[in-house]
């Protein structure tokens, strides 16, 4: 017993070529789409974790000045730009050597930023630290330095003033 097929039943031949090519296409821009998205999102995550760790740095030494006064007014806690840090002294018996091992400590967080610099400069009569720590942010959108700032074009910087 065969059935009858309604005529336009009978004459669908199938899907065309033409568009499971469009489809492909379609498909193919949502899934570039998205990957574009993955990867600036993975470089602002990095960015946004680089400020972080910038940001902590120049907290951390700014709380440690304020923990040793007494070295900051001998300005033993000024730094430049592309400076070696201290090495960490052998014993911790006084305000400078405690200076000593707080910049080492604090260089040691900075240069785990890619391209990690920082400088620390006694403002005034003792009365505010500058800290800008400088890293290189070739993924995200930071402020870009000149060379004043960080010792070379384009690094990027967070330049903190407090006062002590």
């Amino acid at each position: 017993m065969s059935e009858k097929l309604p005529e336009y039943v009978r004459r669908q031949g199938g899907v065309g070529l033409i568009e499971v090519l469009v489809t492909l296409i379609v498909l193919s821009i949502g899934l570039l789409g998205f990957a574009s998205l993955q990867v600036r999102s993975v470089q602002m995550n990095q960015s946004a974790m680089s400020r972080t760790q910038a940001i902590n740095a120049a907290y951390d030494i700014v709380d440690r000045v304020m923990v040793n006064k007494s070295a900051a007014a001998l300005n033993t806690y000024a730094i430049a730009i592309g400076a070696a840090p201290p090495s960490m002294p052998t014993t911790i018996d006084s305000p400078t050597t405690r200076a000593q091992a707080d910049l080492n400590e604090w260089f040691q967080q900075v240069q785990q930023l890619p391209s990690g610099d920082a400088s620390l400069t006694i403002v005034g009569a003792n009365e505010q630290l500058e800290v800008i720590v400088c890293w290189d942010d070739e993924r995200g959108q930071g402020e870009a330095s000149s060379a004043g700032n960080c010792g070379a074009d384009g690094l990027t910087f967070f330049r903190f003033l407090a006062d002590i």
